[in-house]
């Protein structure tokens, strides 16, 4: 009895160590941490031969670069659990790493009706990009915004994918999809706004930014936004206020605030007032090229 005991005892043990090493493994993943990731995860291998396990150390050495590292644990995943999306994503991806285009097309195409997860269909979606099977991408990044419900963040990947895409149709109707569900949300209008301004669509991408004007953490970015479009559009004045409220926000810490400034003052004619603005900028941030050459222009005037 005492033997049983014992055994039970230790066989308890060892399953709570295991248990432990693979979640101190998944912390350390969660907070960015993959060396210290992989070495609790080859722990808990030592105990306890679970594919998640073997994907998650997968993962870890993928992270730190370990390309053929990390293949070797996601193939002792797939071969404990060859029909789990979570473990075929992996290996897809690493497949893509180590140029087996063909392998990485067959494992995305498998996946695409399987995977339920928006974010693993995120994932899928940009390596779909990146085998080039655009239509594919776009059902992928679709297909994320079902599973999720729609939620603001995955209209923005689906609209942000179709940009760099160039399916300029399906991005705008993803945007005017999610800015009707949610039309308070700060980063579909900013991605709104930035694609407004891809398509060179200067009035609409002005009003997405004043809207955002009240609520942005950083103002000065948005001012900064108002002065080149209003500049573009001629709109001078405007132009100046914005520019300057961009340095007063952000002029301790970006050269570009002043950059805009000075140029909207030139293009005003005031070119006093802009060197000026120019001399303080360069004290600021003397090695900035952009302001050196500008110092240069002005020398001339």
């Amino acid at each position: 009895m005492a033997a049983v005991l014992r055994l039970t005892v230790a066989l308890l043990l060892g399953a709570g160590c295991a248990h432990d090493h693979a979640q101190l493994g998944r912390d350390a993943l969660a907070r960015g941490d993959d060396r210290e990731a992989a070495r609790q995860f080859e722990a808990a291998l030592q105990r306890d031969d679970d594919a998640s396990l073997w994907r998650d150390l997968a993962r870890a050495r993928q992270r730190q670069g370990d390309i053929d590292g990390a293949h070797d644990a996601i193939v002792e995943a797939a071969e404990r659990a060859p029909e789990d999306p979570s473990i075929v994503l992996v290996r897809a991806q690493l497949r893509f790493a180590r140029e087996d285009r063909e392998g990485a097309a067959r494992d995305a195409a498998w996946l695409l009706p399987r995977l339920r997860g928006g974010g693993e269909l995120e994932r899928l979606a940009v390596l779909l990009v990146r085998l080039g099977d655009a239509p594919a991408a776009l059902r992928a990044a679709a297909r994320a915004v079902e599973v999720t419900g729609g939620t603001a963040g995955s209209y923005v990947n689906l609209a942000v994918l179709a940009t760099e895409l160039r399916r300029t149709a399906a991005a705008r109707d993803a945007l005017a999809e999610g800015r009707k569900r949610h039309p308070r949300d700060l980063a579909l209008l900013e991605t709104e706004a930035a694609f407004l301004l891809s398509q060179g669509q200067l009035d609409g991408a002005r009003a997405d930014y004043a809207a955002m004007l009240d609520r942005h953490a950083h103002p000065g970015l948005v001012h900064l936004a108002l002065a080149l479009i209003d500049h573009e559009r001629g709109a001078l004045d405007d132009a100046k206020t914005h520019a300057a409220a961009a340095v007063e926000a952000e002029g301790h810490v970006r050269a570009d605030v002043h950059y805009t400034l000075v140029v909207v003052l030139r293009d005003r004619g005031e070119l006093d007032e802009a060197r000026t603005r120019l001399r303080k900028a360069r004290r600021r941030f003397p090695a900035d090229d952009g302001l050196a050459r500008l110092e240069a222009e002005l020398a001339t005037r």
